[in-house]
């Protein structure tokens, strides 16, 4: 299969599974490169800005009104409340706890919201070094341990 990515206005995003393939995200369509081909594996999200593959697997997807893991070929989902943001990091922390940023500058853990300051907002990506989730946000960075913001 043939893939035009000059229509992804907002990038790609690149993430490696543990069979060496790769899976690729435009904004809307998520593919799979096996080293000779390209497939697409869904498509019809909504604005995905982030993707991340945990250990167990998993594929999970940031987009417009939450982070959905594509799990045995259906979507388990974390739906935001708040239908104005958008999801725009994700990452795991050291115990497996789903961390995502938001656009609105919220923070949640699993869900559940552990800081929201309007002022902030976070860039599609996050890291976790140690025992430390870091995202990039409006002029800073946050550092997320145990639940808490640092």
């Amino acid at each position: 299969m043939a893939v035009d990515w000059s229509m992804a206005s907002y990038g790609l995003t690149v993430r490696m599974l543990r069979s060496g393939s790769m899976v690729i995200a435009d904004e809307h369509t998520i593919y799979l490169y096996d080293g000779k081909d390209v497939r697409q594996l869904f498509t019809g999200i909504n604005l995905i800005r982030d993707i991340m593959v945990d250990r167990w697997d998993r594929l999970w997807v940031a987009s417009y009104q939450g982070v959905y893991c594509f799990f045995n070929r259906c979507f388990i989902n974390h739906t935001l409340t708040d239908e104005n943001d958008i999801v725009r990091s994700i990452t795991v922390d050291q115990t497996g706890r789903l961390v995502m940023g938001t656009l609105n500058g919220k923070v949640l853990v699993d869900g559940k919201v552990i800081d929201d300051n309007p002022e902030q907002f976070f860039a599609p990506s996050a890291a976790r070094i140690g025992d430390h989730v870091y995202m990039a946000g409006n002029g800073d960075i946050a550092s997320i341990s145990n639940e808490q913001l640092h």
